[in-house]
């Protein structure tokens, strides 16, 4: 769903005309092009929108997000999605199937290493982790100067506390 479908969303469910929308934030003229996809919306006009009438922002993206994001970032999330769904049934086939999926992925050097502790730690060989790939996790890690703004960061850190402590 691209921006303006989602603000028509929006606006239907919460049965306002456009006008009532818009509350002068924008031109209307300019607010039915981009409900209709002819023109884009700044972000500071967006979220003055959006607050202006409740809208949860994190909802907002959620509707969105897939029109934007990249198709490499859409496989990533599926693949989170399989791997979580093949832990919590502690299917060990679908888990190894997915880590060879997440270790042909272009880039996502994160979400890589998040995968490779999470199913050394289900397959209990932690410590078996190489020395260059438990280093490699420190150095993504500590590049960070502000990590905790930083979710990939944050959840990296999350998913390898037990590499830290095996690592002298």
């Amino acid at each position: 769903m691209t921006i303006g479908e989602a603000l028509k969303h929006q606006r239907i469910r919460l049965g306002l005309t456009q006008d009532e929308m818009i509350q002068g934030i924008i031109h209307k003229s300019h607010y039915s092009k981009i409900e209709r996809g002819i023109e884009g919306i700044s972000a500071e006009s967006l979220f003055k929108i959006l607050f202006a009438h409740h809208i949860d922002v994190d909802s907002f993206l959620e509707l969105i997000k897939n029109e934007y994001i990249s198709e490499n970032e859409k496989r990533a999330e599926e693949l989170e999605n399989k791997v979580r769904i093949a832990f919590n049934t502690s299917d060990k086939n679908e888990i190894e199937n997915c880590l060879q999926e997440v270790l042909k992925l272009p880039g996502n050097k994160v979400f890589k290493y998040r995968i490779i502790v999470a199913i050394a730690t289900f397959r209990g060989q932690l410590d078996e982790l190489s020395v260059v790939i438990k280093e490699d996790i420190i150095k993504e890690f500590t590049k960070h100067d502000t990590w905790l703004g930083d979710i990939d960061a944050l959840k990296l850190f999350g998913n390898c506390m037990q590499v830290f402590e095996t690592v002298k």
